[in-house]
């Protein structure tokens, strides 16, 4: 199967204290580009990011090759960065973390970035 690069909105969790997600915060959303051939691929390769970042995957939502996702929705700028990163250098990206303390927090911006 030919690998392409897939988007998804995932909802990750700190496993500890880290770079990305600062103490206190339950969790955040935050879009993941990653190359895969399907979504159990691209749930693997997610994961691995997430663990080798102190992280670990809560929930993924709206997986799909961007490819049908930028032909099926708006385009969205965050999402093209993501595929262009992920595209030039091969590893899983993400954008920009969405963060809340409580379940019912409001979303607070905190981090851009990718695979370290």
């Amino acid at each position: 199967m030919r690998k392409e690069i897939w988007i998804g909105l995932v909802l990750v969790r700190p496993q500890s204290t880290n770079e990305w997600i600062e103490q206190g915060i339950k969790g955040a959303y935050v879009h993941i580009a990653a190359m895969a051939s399907n979504s159990e691929e691209y749930i693997t390769e997610i994961k691995q990011i997430l663990n080798d970042n102190d992280m670990y995957l809560g929930s993924v939502e709206e997986i799909g090759p961007y490819e049908l996702k930028h032909t099926t929705r708006r385009d969205n700028k965050e999402l093209r960065s993501l595929f262009e990163k992920a595209k030039k250098v091969g590893v899983p990206c993400w954008g920009t973390f969405h963060t809340f303390r409580e379940e019912t927090d409001s979303e607070k911006v905190i981090h851009r970035g990718h695979r370290k």
